[in-house]
């Protein structure tokens, strides 16, 4: 999973980098959350950690602004990663049903950055998310991986 080609110029955050190595690595579909106080470097730690990935992955930057421009900016994020013409889904919840039908076909790492902001704008995001792992659990266990990040 890792590219052969990493430079350890990054600093200071070997565990850390460790530590999501390990979450990468693992087997079918898994979920995690990295938090801590503003501005001490979580973008940057996972920015860096997937360049160290060979797998696809889909980094977004939610907005705290409407559901729908959130829903418009991941779809584009997803038609250029997997290389596909423009999408057009109605909600969150489409997107990312989306996203985990993709992952039964192909290892995916999805990035879901500033998710506060987006937890603010779709009631419920918590319990979508719940829903989509379980629905998909069993069946990225025996497929390709979807890594969550947010």
């Amino acid at each position: 999973m890792k590219k052969s080609n990493f430079s350890e110029n990054f600093l200071g955050r070997k565990n850390e980098l460790k530590t999501l190595d390990t979450f990468y690595s693992k087997n079918g579909l898994q979920a995690a959350l990295v938090y801590g106080r503003r501005r001490i470097g979580k973008t940057e730690l996972i920015k860096h950690s997937l360049s160290r990935l060979s797998c696809m992955s889909i980094y977004f930057e939610s907005k705290e602004t409407f559901e729908e421009n959130n829903v418009a900016s991941l779809s584009e994020i997803i038609s250029d990663v997997l290389s596909f013409p423009p999408l057009a889904f109605k909600s969150i919840e489409e997107v990312l049903d989306f996203v985990f039908k993709q992952a039964c076909q192909k290892e995916i790492v999805l990035i879901i950055d500033e998710y506060s902001y987006l937890r603010k704008v779709v009631k419920g995001l918590d319990s979508i998310i719940q829903y989509l792992i379980d629905k998909y659990k069993r069946v990225n266990a025996e497929t390709h991986p979807l890594r969550f990040l947010h």
